[in-house]
């Protein structure tokens, strides 16, 4: 097996480099928008000269990609549903929010199980697997660390938009025994099945799980340039439910950990950004990643989460004065982590600390009150009647301060319904705060994994 380890490999998706720095120097610069079609990950097999790479190669060799992410307002998405109104997608976005917040927290807290957590499905990324290559789609995803798709032959398996990849079909999967270094080198041991290779599992709250084995296997993306070929351990779901309509293809793990995409290929950094017209790229490695911008310290922790510094937070400049403990990342004698404050691409929006939410409501309820603004409860959103929008000057100014950084929120801290104007921050009610998506957008987000700092950088629009 590991004579074949060494020749199982990843395409890298929209611009993929060995060793070459691309210039950053004008990183504001227009970028081509153009995204692949479907039929363009359809590829053929590499040919022999091409080099290879394998994972005890790392981290000798670099390994850079950027690609577009899609919105499912795309119909490149295979969540795209041209009948949905973009209300209804922010609505079940909103949903899965306050889902996902509440089972982070209970994940991390000591002796709970390990369920997983919910998955917005806003945007995925197109990639293939296997050779000859299948396409299909991953839901990025920084709260969780495991790349797995369904698999054939199913055992049972739900629907999807594109063909299930077959396992069978490929020249270059082949399942990762139990007793091999590859499954016992994780920090989260697998575990065995009854023929003795490595197994996985992951379950969801609402009942939804995947099953299989660990494999090694291809990732193929569409390369632009020169592409690397890599290994890549997946989990190869052959008995999976999705009980909540969502039907993920694949999910993608973004953790800081040893058996994420991350990981695996031992990146030291990757970045990521979206903007108002959903349009959106990720970027991985230290030639490609966007360190843009100022930097805030990451918070070291078990579990791979991306915890960050937040210090207080600001309404017209003036600060709520939070206590030191509101948002600090503490570790209790039992292991508790559930602490302290996370950025989060699968969130939709920032749940706040109940302390922290309850003090912000307040400077705001204030402040729109001397407007002649009334407030209201709308959607599980507090709103205020305000026909002028999300651009009126009357708004109060919303700021995020970190640790050497101050993000103004702007247009991001609110959402227009008809009349009304509603924060878009909700409250959470332990102590444990979460940043989402909708306080990132036209953000540049980079992660500097080496040096354990987060970086942000406000864009006029986000492309690949």
């Amino acid at each position: 097996m590991a004579a074949k380890f060494l020749f199982n490999f990843i395409y890298i998706l929209g611009v993929a480099t060995l060793l070459v720095p691309p210039s950053q120097a004008n990183h504001s610069a227009s970028l081509s928008r153009d995204l692949p079609s479907i039929t363009s990950l359809v590829f053929s097999p590499p040919s022999a000269n091409e080099s290879i790479i394998s994972l005890v190669d790392l981290p000798s060799v670099e390994i850079s990609l950027s690609l577009p992410i899609i919105h499912q307002t795309s119909p490149l998405s295979p969540f795209y549903n041209p009948n949905v109104s973009e209300r209804e997608i922010f609505r079940e976005n909103w949903r899965i929010s306050r889902e996902r917040a509440q089972y982070m927290y209970l994940r991390r807290a000591p002796g709970t199980s390990l369920f997983q957590i919910p998955v917005t499905r806003d945007f995925v990324i197109l990639y293939s697997i296997g050779t000859p290559p299948v396409a299909t789609y991953g839901v990025p995803d920084t709260g969780s660390d495991l790349v797995w798709l369904q698999c054939e032959p199913c055992q049972t398996c739900y629907d999807q938009t594109l063909t299930r990849f077959d396992s069978r079909e490929s020249s270059t999967y082949e399942v990762v025994e139990c007793d091999s270094s590859l499954c016992s080198g994780f920090k989260n041991k697998m575990t065995c099945d009854d023929d003795g290779y490595c197994a996985y599992g992951v379950r969801y709250v609402d009942g939804s799980y995947s099953r299989g084995n660990i494999a090694e296997e291809i990732i193929t993306v569409a390369s632009q340039h020169s592409t690397p070929r890599i290994a890549l351990l997946i989990g190869c779901g052959f008995s999976n439910m999705m009980t909540s309509g969502k039907k993920y293809p694949s999910v993608v793990g973004l953790q800081n950990s040893e058996r994420s995409l991350i990981g695996q290929i031992r990146s030291p950094a990757f970045s990521f950004c979206h903007d108002n017209n959903n349009d959106g790229s990720f970027q991985v490695g230290r030639f490609t990643a966007r360190l843009w911008g100022k930097s805030t310290p990451l918070v070291p922790n078990y579990e791979g989460m991306y915890l960050v510094r937040l210090e207080d937070i600001m309404v017209n400049d003036e600060g709520l004065n939070m206590p030191y403990y509101v948002f600090e990342h503490v570790i209790g004698n039992s292991g508790d982590e559930t602490s302290g404050v996370v950025i989060d691409s699968g969130a939709g929006v920032t749940h706040l600390h109940p302390t922290a939410f309850d003090a912000l409501l307040s400077e705001i309820s204030a402040h729109m009150e001397k407007k002649g603004r009334s407030m209201s409860y709308r959607w599980g959103l507090y709103c205020w009647d305000n026909p002028g929008g999300v651009r009126d000057p009357s708004l109060p100014t919303i700021s995020f301060i970190f640790l050497d950084i101050k993000l103004r929120l702007g247009r991001n801290a609110w959402r227009q319904e008809g009349r009304y104007t509603c924060l878009m921050i909700a409250r959470f009610p332990r102590r444990f705060t979460i940043i989402g998506r909708y306080q990132l957008r036209n953000v540049n987000v980079g992660f500097d994994l080496k040096n354990m700092k987060l970086w942000l950088e406000v864009q006029s629009e986000c492309v690949p």
